[in-house]
């Protein structure tokens, strides 16, 4: 997905939200925005963590699909 201008404040916003829970580290996650379509891929250590950033980005103002492709590794 081509980042624009538009996704750029997307994306800043998305980080914001994910940071913000003491539960998740964005030390292996990717972001991708556009059109409100967010993409996560990467990794997390637990379906917990996976489903909390799936919760925070479906609260971002502009995020209008979340597409979760985060990958739980024990």
């Amino acid at each position: 997905m081509p980042a624009t201008l538009e996704t750029g404040s997307l994306i800043n916003d998305v980080e914001s939200a994910l940071d913000s829970s003491p539960h998740l580290s964005r030390r292996r996650m990717r972001i991708e925005a556009f059109n409100g379509v967010v993409r996560l891929e990467g990794a997390v250590n637990t379906y917990f963590q996976k489903q909390i950033a799936q919760e925070l980005l479906r609260r971002v103002d502009g995020v209008k699909r979340v597409e979760n492709r985060l990958q739980v590794n024990w």
